[in-house]
């Protein structure tokens, strides 16, 4: 799983980073992203019941930022 998650992630940042570039002409523009990506495995096992549960979430922030000479 962790293999899946770093190509994932790799793939994830190359594409993110074209996109916080600066862009040439003024006005608003990204300046940070944030993801986050949570898994949660849990298993149970007794003498004739077995349990399992899992779950994931996924969250992104963006940040953008004003030109500086807006005043």
């Amino acid at each position: 799983i962790a293999d899946s998650i770093a190509e994932i992630a790799d793939r994830f940042r190359s594409s993110l980073e074209k996109a916080l570039q600066k862009p040439a002409e003024p006005g608003w523009h990204m300046d940070s992203i944030e993801l986050r990506f949570d898994i949660a495995v849990q298993a149970e096992a007794g003498v004739v019941i077995a349990r399992a549960t899992s779950g994931a979430t996924f969250s992104a922030k963006l940040t953008l930022k004003a030109p500086a000479d807006t005043q």
